[in-house]
């Protein structure tokens, strides 16, 4: 998996980590940051009203029409939902959705993700070892990684 992860942080293309999104909110301390803190001291997942927006902040303030990678949002088919709705709002898609197979991590909602790109043709299975398949994520400027 290492190997896939530095060739789509070495595009020439805004490559993003949900969990740095997480991270600077925290870090400035605002309301969805504190809301995350809460969230993991009392051992649950941040709520999808708080994940969205934190993404909702990232989404409309990049610059539109330059690509992207986007890993680890969406986390289930709500948000694809809401990144799709974005993308559309702004004359946008996402050319192809990266779902990485057989690094443990997939779950039930993952796999109803990728079950939804997958029927807009969008979606690619990657194996964690598997560099051929790049060729093909290469060429596409926005593109969303599922765990």
């Amino acid at each position: 998996m290492c190997r896939l992860l530095e060739f789509l942080r070495s595009l020439t293309i805004e490559h993003v980590l949900f969990s740095d999104l997480i991270q600077n909110e925290r870090d400035r301390r605002t309301l969805s940051g504190h809301a995350l803190e809460k969230a993991e001291r009392n051992g649950v997942s941040a709520s999808d009203e708080i994940t969205v927006a934190v993404a909702r902040k990232w989404f409309w303030s990049r610059k539109n029409g330059c690509g992207f990678v986007l890993e680890g949002f969406p986390r289930n088919l709500a948000q694809a939902l809401v990144l799709d709705e974005w993308l559309e709002a702004r004359g946008e898609t996402l050319d192809q959705v990266v779902h990485l197979v057989g690094t443990g991590e997939s779950d039930q909602e993952t796999e109803l993700v990728a079950e939804y790109f997958e029927r807009q043709s969008i979606l690619v299975r990657i194996a964690p070892d598997d560099l051929d398949q790049l060729v093909r994520v290469s060429d596409a400027p926005e593109v969303a990684v599922l765990p």
